[in-house]
């Protein structure tokens, strides 16, 4: 299967480094105005509910940058861990070029999504 989606061969150090490199800038970019400029929804009575409550009891039942902005934080450090791997490791293999990269993706848009996703969900009358 790896090979009919083109993810069997390797990636070099070098090229390992410029995605690290990438990510890193799109990382440090986006995490200050991650989340920072909300549309504006008040709510009447958020009462947690559903699968998404602990979520939205994490953000303390309103908009909360800090959810997505540790997220975020939380992808840079990866990055910086896999760079100094890069930095030790010839060759990788190239999936995991690809696994970073959808990782960082998710890591940027997942928690704000869910957690306006569970906030509408709460607010239900």
């Amino acid at each position: 299967m790896m090979v009919r989606l083109g993810l069997a061969g390797t990636l070099s150090r070098e090229g390992m480094l410029a995605l690290v490199g990438l990510l890193l800038a799109i990382v440090a970019v986006t995490l200050p105005e991650l989340g920072s400029d909300p549309w504006p929804f008040r709510p009447g009575d958020v009462q947690a509910n559903g699968v998404l409550a602990p979520l939205v009891r994490a953000g303390g039942e309103e908009w909360d940058v800090g959810i997505a902005r540790t997220t975020c934080f939380a992808a840079g450090l990866l990055l910086a861990a896999v760079g100094t791997l890069a930095l030790r490791r010839r060759d990788w293999p190239a999936w995991t070029g690809v696994a970073l990269a959808v990782l960082v993706a998710l890591a940027l848009m997942l928690p704000s999504t869910l957690l306006q996703v569970g906030l509408r969900d709460s607010t239900q009358p």
